[in-house]
């Protein structure tokens, strides 16, 4: 009956002249039926919506739907699988638009029936090609002002899906770990720490076997003390705090501190590494704790966020033998072709055939989860396209945003500041079909990147009246004016980006693309 009378245009219609309040809609996903989630975000929405409504404002409501994603694209290929059917990617961008209606239209019929008042008849949807082209220009923007850049770093990798993913898309579980102690021999003592000693070895303990393969190095604090331990003819170098702990983890009977020296005094020297015929060179970094292991971290730089930036700082190459799939690569030596998984037991058996592996076993700590496919993500080195959070001092600017909002609760607060405060720069790209295309051109010779704005615009008008799907479609000279020469380099031929921006990149983007028509 309320829609029937056209309620919600009538209350606008008495509302004209009053003082607007918005309400900025931030949208469910459209991959299921409404679930008590759901409808409870959209209740509490409708109480602040009616509420102002009966103060004598006039309270526009626009429902959204968000339509992008990984979820979506998984939710299709599984009834392809069902199916045993095999599509292009035209026809699976096709498939996904499908999937996304389907449920957009249902969750209307839904909320209707919950009593929610709204612009249902017109709602903003991310898979709009209008909304799609706004995404477009909001990229042109942020290139523009200097805060897009494609870099290679450490980003948290989802095998299952093949995929870069943020911060936002990973969970923390509970998880079994094989957790392992191993030992490094000294091969060139740089300072003379080793005094002569033979049988020389420092330990790191790691709880990512498949991560030994791509050590270069193994990191020291260079303000905190390390011990020189004789047991039996061998001589072992860990922090001196954590020789106790170390010596009952290992199962010393017997050991003797012969000496201890500064952390700092191991820069530079080279210990073997435990498997492969090559060297793994002493680093300092003031991050190595000694909460746990043995006060020596071993170092991968292809495989985590400290590892890659001390890499950087210490010259050493940003190796990283594990494929999109998860399987080692022919970087990794004899290890190639092996899930990594599976490394709990293969480079734990060859650690332990070569002698070096000291201990092995379970170990249960929070580990991420990839939130769309519940399988553990791994830390991986790609290139990938980043919005950078400290140019233009965007970082401190955000912070000052958050002092001027209210926040309800209180908590929040505290959570939003100290997540804007650590988290690195934002990855935007992602390895999947169903998304908008990053609107990046390459030299086909070259492989160097064009962010051209006018580039860019002609591709967002594209959008605006094909659908994403034509950066896909399109060849790439087909969004270039005539005679368009590569501003760096000359070239006339070029490829497009394959990658897509992040889900996230959207639901950022919706201020700009909704609250304009408000």
């Amino acid at each position: 009956a309320w829609e029937a009378g056209g309620l919600y245009h009538r209350i606008q219609e008495s509302r004209a002249e009053a003082p607007t309040f918005v309400l900025h809609d931030g949208p469910p996903y459209t991959n299921s039926p409404i679930h008590l989630g759901t409808a409870l975000n959209k209740i509490l929405k409708d109480f602040v919506v009616k509420s102002r409504t009966m103060m004598g404002y006039r309270a526009p409501y626009v429902p959204g739907y968000d339509n992008h994603g990984m979820a979506i694209e998984m939710a299709v290929q599984k009834k392809l699988d069902a199916e045993k059917k095999t599509v292009t990617q035209a026809e699976m961008l096709n498939l996904c638009r499908a999937h996304a209606q389907e449920f957009a239209d249902l969750q209307t019929i839904q909320f209707k029936r919950l009593g929610v008042l709204g612009l249902w008849e017109k709602p903003y949807m991310a898979m709009d090609p209008k909304f799609e082209s706004e995404v477009v220009r909001v990229f042109k923007r942020l290139c523009e002002a200097g805060y897009v850049y494609k870099g290679l770093r450490p980003t948290q990798w989802s095998t299952a899906s093949q995929t870069a993913l943020a911060e936002t898309e990973v969970v923390y579980k509970d998880h079994t770990s094989v957790s392992i102690y191993v030992r490094f021999p000294l091969l060139h003592d740089h300072n003379g720490f080793s005094k002569g000693l033979p049988n020389v070895y420092t330990i790191i303990w790691t709880t990512t076997p498949w991560t030994i393969p791509a050590n270069l190095a193994v990191a020291f604090n260079p303000f905190k003390e390390y011990a020189i331990v004789r047991v039996g003819g061998d001589h072992y170098v860990i922090a001196n705090e954590l020789v106790d702990r170390v010596a009952e983890a290992l199962g010393w009977k017997e050991h003797e501190t012969l000496y201890v020296e500064l952390g700092a005094s191991f820069e530079y020297s080279k210990f073997k590494h435990p498997i492969f015929d090559r060297e793994s060179l002493a680093v300092l970094a003031d991050y190595v704790s000694m909460e746990e292991g043995t006060g020596v971290v071993h170092t991968a730089p292809g495989h985590g966020r400290d590892d890659f930036y001390t890499g950087q700082k210490y010259n050493l190459p940003t190796l990283t033998p594990v494929d999109p799939r998860g399987f080692l690569t022919a970087e990794a030596g004899e290890f190639a072709d092996t899930f990594y998984k599976k490394c709990d037991t293969v480079v734990v058996d060859r650690l332990r055939e070569l002698g070096n592996l000291l201990d092995a076993r379970p170990y249960v700590h929070s580990y991420p989860y990839a939130e769309r496919d519940d399988q553990p993500v791994i830390f991986r080195a790609t290139e990938q396209w980043f919005v950078s959070l400290d140019h233009h001092d965007l970082r401190e600017k955000m912070l000052d945003e958050i002092e001027k909002v209210g926040w309800y609760p209180a908590a929040a607060k505290a959570r939003i500041t100290a997540m804007v405060t650590g988290r690195p720069d934002w990855c935007i790209s992602r390895q999947r079909p169903w998304g908008v295309g990053i609107p990046v051109f390459y030299g086909a010779d070259s492989g160097a990147p064009v962010l051209d704005p006018v580039l860019m615009e002609r591709v967002a008008s594209a959008v605006a009246e094909h659908g994403s799907k034509v950066w896909f479609e399109w060849p790439a000279e087909r969004f270039m004016p005539d005679g368009y020469k590569h501003p760096e380099t000359g070239e006339t031929a070029f490829r497009k980006e394959t990658d897509v921006l992040d889900v996230w990149f959207d639901a950022g983007s919706t201020n700009l693309t909704v609250l304009g028509g408000a």
